[in-house]
């Protein structure tokens, strides 16, 4: 497109290239530190083979030579590798974490410089969840108030929110979790209707845009999710207990621990060999129930400490938003609602529970099991201690649906700076005024940006220009900008202020075979949407993109015009972009002075046309068809008949 260059847009671009640059060099630092993980990682791991044959060579040492030298370096030997094993898991860890932090670093780059691939089909995307429950619901909690309504299919398609190669999920999607990618999903097609409502969730927003360093933190914490299945969580902690949960058993499991331990170090091998019995019989027993904990609570090995991570940094965050203090309370915050229990604090909660998955993890011969009773206690302990917070967990993942799509929306703002919050106005006629609009689909530094005013002056704007122009990229623009707003986002806009609409779109209009719709016959459904529509509320705003071209020329002037004649008596406001000049007669006049036209400039320079992307007020007045037609190689026969016909 042409260039159209603000000092606006440069101080932008200015912001942009420091965006980039800074990722660019944390992205460089992340990789070189990879790189030394990774050494000392191969280090660690080839230390550990050594130490292992050391050990394996001193029990041959023993068994051959039965003396203490064997035993002594293998007693060595051994305390070597646990503790190898515990500093290599220190650095494996930091590994897994600064590899996370590239991968976030890119893909944050690739958002400021505007180069995103799209899902073609975003809802393959998703992690399938196999079960329905309210804690996996993708609902926004403002739209169980009612204060909202839903987008149909075919105006997301019209506006590219989910289709094609390129779409707006793709771009402002940064969710981590299944959960977040559902409810971020939900976000997108739910507009609030409430003016209260979105200055609630824009003051969320704007909190957290402010903060990206607690976001980078919790998206890194949640990283490790990607891909995880909710649905296996919830079915764990939903599940009722298998194993009795009472003092008796509990002190029972105890005391035959500590008795086979003290018998056998004390000699007396009689005692120990009756309790080491009476242990297995107590593991046979409960064999099928601990095994069926165990495979239930696999999933809390890997949920738990990103949780308790996460609830950490909510407890000692100091968020003022009503969304985010509603949000801290839920992730086991401060106390602010009265919702969170009394006592230690949640996130050491769900500390406790991942220490207890951990330990669950490591493999126990059933042999030394008898003994100690290890994974019997474990799994009695892990189902009675998240039984214990069931209710705070559920919360916790509603919770963290909500805190991952207010993220992406602060994302945007973060990443992309030439967004900007619009002003909401409650009550008064209604109104949308915006200004220095760009499609969010085109890159910046080539994009023009436009604007337009509704108000009590002005109901239905009659837009005419060529192909090619620009105005069906203007209405999306527009359309976009407003369902950006009313879910409490930044819309790519210099400046906007608008009533909360209810939008509806006829852009991108196809026949059906299967249903056995006609072109025409789809955009007179489209239509009667807006008219049904306008029966029940009057805050309608809805965009026209060559209505009625599905049939005749004498027939589409007359419902065109006859409609936007209707549409002037019902108080909502429209944009109609058409080809047909004639339209431009209701714009403009005394009749009419609430509907105005507007065109899309184009310059004609003997057989070519340039195009600035500017709307401009006023009927177009410019023609290019017979031109082109000339241009392109038609037979000199049919354009000059055609220009004489014109």
């Amino acid at each position: 497109m042409v260039s159209y260059m603000s000092s606006f847009r440069e101080d932008i671009i200015k912001i942009k290239r420091g965006l980039i640059n800074g990722l660019q060099i944390k992205i460089e630092k992340a990789s070189a530190e990879c790189k030394k993980l990774e050494k000392t990682d191969f280090a660690f791991s080839n230390l550990r083979l050594i130490i292992f044959c050391v050990i394996i060579f001193s029990i041959w040492l023993t068994l051959n030579y039965d003396d203490y030298t064997g035993a002594a370096l293998g007693i060595n030997a051994a305390l070597a590798f646990a503790g190898v094993v515990y500093y290599h898991n220190i650095i494996f860890e930091k590994l897994k974490k600064t590899r996370a932090e590239l991968v976030l670093a890119n893909e944050r780059k690739a958002r400021c410089e505007e180069n995103i691939e799209g899902h073609k089909d975003a809802e393959k995307f998703f992690v399938k969840e196999t079960i329905d429950h309210p804690a996996l619901s993708c609902a926004p909690e403002e739209a169980c108030e009612g204060a909202s309504y839903k987008i149909g299919a075919e105006i997301l398609n019209d506006l590219d929110f989910y289709g094609g190669d390129a779409n707006l999920f793709s771009l402002y999607n940064t969710a981590q979790t299944s959960v977040g990618i559902k409810k971020f999903y939900d976000f997108l097609k739910t507009p609030l209707l409430d003016a209260e409502a979105i200055k609630k969730r824009q003051g969320a927003v704007m909190e957290l845009s402010d903060s990206p360093d607690f976001i980078d933190g919790a998206m890194l914490e949640l990283y490790e999710l990607r891909g995880r299945r909710f649905s296996e969580f919830v079915s764990a902690i939903t599940s009722p207990c298998v194993l009795p949960h009472n003092v008796f058993f509990k002190t029972l499991l105890i005391a035959l621990s500590v008795s086979a331990v003290a018998s056998l170090a004390a000699g007396y091998y009689n005692a120990f060999a009756l309790i080491y019995c009476f242990n297995f019989a107590i593991i046979a027993i409960f064999f099928e129930k601990c095994a069926a904990v165990k495979k239930n609570y696999l999933s809390m090995s890997y949920f738990a400490r990103p949780f308790s991570n996460l609830s950490e940094m909510f407890y000692r965050s100091g968020f003022n938003s009503e969304i985010l203090k509603k949000l801290c309370a839920s992730f086991g915050g401060r106390a602010i609602c009265g919702d969170v229990k009394a006592g230690k604090p949640f996130y050491k909660k769900l500390g406790v529970l991942a220490k207890i998955a951990d330990f669950m993890m490591i493999p126990m011969p059933v042999i030394l099991d008898a003994i100690f009773l290890s994974e019997l206690m474990l799994c009695e302990r892990i189902e009675r201690k998240t039984s214990e917070i069931k209710e705070e967990l559920l919360a916790f993942i509603k919770a963290l649906g909500e805190f991952e799509s207010l993220s992406a929306l602060a994302n945007i703002k973060i990443d992309l700076p030439e967004y900007n919050f619009a002003k909401i106005i409650a009550e008064g006629p209604q109104t949308l005024s915006v200004s220095g609009a760009i499609h969010p689909l085109i890159k910046f530094d080539r994009a023009v940006e436009n604007g337009i005013v509704f108000d009590d002056r002005l109901d239905i704007a009659i837009i005419t220009g060529s192909n090619m122009s620009g105005k069906s990229t203007f209405l999306k623009s527009v359309a976009i900008s407003v369902v950006l707003s009313q879910i409490g986002a930044p819309a790519r806009v210099e400046k906007m202020e608008f009533t909360p609409f209810v939008l509806l779109t006829d852009i991108r209009i196809t026949d059906s075979i299967k249903a056995g719709v006609s072109h025409f016959y789809s955009e007179l459904l489209r239509v009667k949407a807006v008219t049904d529509k306008l029966k029940s509320v009057r805050n309608v705003f809805a965009i026209f993109d060559e209505l009625f071209h599905g049939t005749n020329s004498r027939e589409r002037l007359a419902l065109c015009r006859a409609t936007l004649e209707y549409f002037q008596k019902t108080g909502g406001k429209f944009v109609m972009a058409t080809h047909d000049k004639e339209l431009t007669s209701l714009g403009d006049g005394p009749e009419a002075p609430a509907v105005k036209n507007y065109h899309f400039e184009e310059k004609i320079e003997g057989l070519d046309s340039f195009f600035t992307y500017r709307l401009i007020k006023g009927p177009v007045t410019a023609v290019n068809a017979v031109k082109l037609a000339q241009k392109c190689g038609l037979p000199e026969e049919i354009y000059k008949r055609a220009a004489e016909l014109s």
